[in-house]
């Protein structure tokens, strides 16, 4: 009898054994992945297969919530949010049941509510570009390589001005001779500071009335309504304004976006950008370049922007021996402008060739040891830009 209580209580035991085990298991903590360079077609459950939004892993965490505890893993980079993400009160889980969202590094996450365009760029006139945008876009600031441009504004924007108004006013801002200018102001903002000077006002102009004059609405922003003062205004907005290095304006009506880029740099590397993410090659592993050397301070900035070198390091690139045989990567082994009387046209040819014969290691003693791949920069008139890459894999 005791011997039969002794195993019937040892199968009992084993039992309960068995389902805690079970259910110990069925309540492990679930992991999921972010990722910018993810995919929302993936489930998230490892950092190879990890979704790209976090609109996806909040949606992906709901059916664990109260049930198990989940933790997100956001991976560093640029997240866009195309719409509003919300959470509700069952996307925190519960308390023994948490849902955590967690960096991989502390700020190395950044939430976005712009929108990433993929544009492509024209020339315009008189050294600005244009470029289509989808339909029904709205645009009120714009990030060209991650720093903020301005809208098409006069006066235009001085930096030595700190301490005064807008760091640029003028008394004609929007006065019936300047406006005669504009073609459609519509959109178009004016900013001015209270006539004594307490605070300021701002107004959406609406367009134009009969005798050209500037029509507008708003102001509410100040309760002391005593009116603008009489020199402190400024205009932006306006495309006939658009005239200085970093100014942009987009027509709404013809989705058209137009950006007056500084000379030479900023198109350099919005060029080389393009195609390093085009061809998944990066300017480390550059060997030989033909880059458009028409004067020493452009070949020097072109380094910075090619990618190179950092930005404020290409005097010291140059130092080191890193722009030449023995060093990182050798530029303009053909000799460059200098070898050739820079004839136009003929320049980017004369690149293509030489480029092709440092791959094929046609070369003869100007020959890059080990060059698979080479990169052209050549500049145009009218504000032109262009840089190819060539491969002999």
């Amino acid at each position: 009898m005791n011997k039969r209580m002794m195993e019937y209580k040892a199968i009992i035991t084993g039992a309960m054994l068995s389902l805690s085990a079970f259910a110990a298991n069925s309540l492990q903590a679930v992991d999921l992945y972010v990722s910018p360079a993810g995919s929302d077609a993936f489930v998230g459950t490892t950092q190879a297969k990890s979704v790209a939004s976090l609109a996806k892993a909040r949606d992906l965490a709901r059916p664990y919530a109260g049930k198990q505890a989940v933790t997100v893993h956001v991976a560093d980079g640029l997240y866009y949010l195309p719409e509003t993400l919300t959470f509700a009160s069952q996307d925190s889980g519960t308390a023994t049941h948490p849902i955590v969202y967690r960096a991989d590094n502390e700020g190395g996450a950044v939430l976005s509510g712009g929108s990433k365009l993929e544009l492509d760029w024209t020339a315009y006139q008189d050294g600005i570009f244009q470029a289509k945008t989808p339909s029904g876009l709205e645009i009120d600031q714009l990030f060209i390589d991650g720093k903020a441009q301005r809208m098409a504004r006069y006066p235009n924007y001085d930096p030595k001005k700190k301490t005064a108004a807008y760091q640029g006013f003028s008394a004609d801002a929007f006065s019936k001779k300047r406006a005669a200018n504009w073609a459609d102001p519509t959109g178009g903002y004016i900013h001015a500071m209270h006539v004594q000077r307490w605070g300021g006002y701002h107004y959406r102009i609406t367009g134009k009335d009969a005798k050209g004059e500037v029509t507008y609405e708003g102001g509410w922003q100040n309760n002391r309504q005593m009116g603008m003062h009489k020199d402190f205004r400024m205009v932006e907005n306006i495309f006939e304004e658009l005239d200085a290095a970093g100014e942009w304006f987009h027509n709404a009506k013809t989705s058209t976006l137009y950006y007056m880029p500084a000379a030479g740099v900023d198109m350099a590397k919005a060029a080389a950008d393009q195609v390093y993410e085009a061809a998944g090659i990066g300017p480390e592993d550059i060997q030989v370049v033909e880059l458009h050397d028409c004067f020493t301070a452009n070949e020097l900035l072109t380094y910075e922007a090619l990618g190179l070198t950092a930005e404020g390091t290409a005097e010291k690139f140059i130092w080191d021996g890193d722009n030449t045989y023995g060093g990182r990567v050798v530029t303009n082994p053909s000799g460059g402008l200098l070898s050739k009387g820079h004839p136009l046209g003929a320049t980017g040819l004369a690149q293509c060739t030489e480029l092709v014969w440092q791959l094929r290691g046609d070369a003869g003693p100007r020959q890059v040891s080990g060059a698979r791949h080479g990169l052209q920069h050549n500049l145009g008139l009218g504000g032109a830009c262009v840089v190819t890459l060539y491969s002999a894999d």
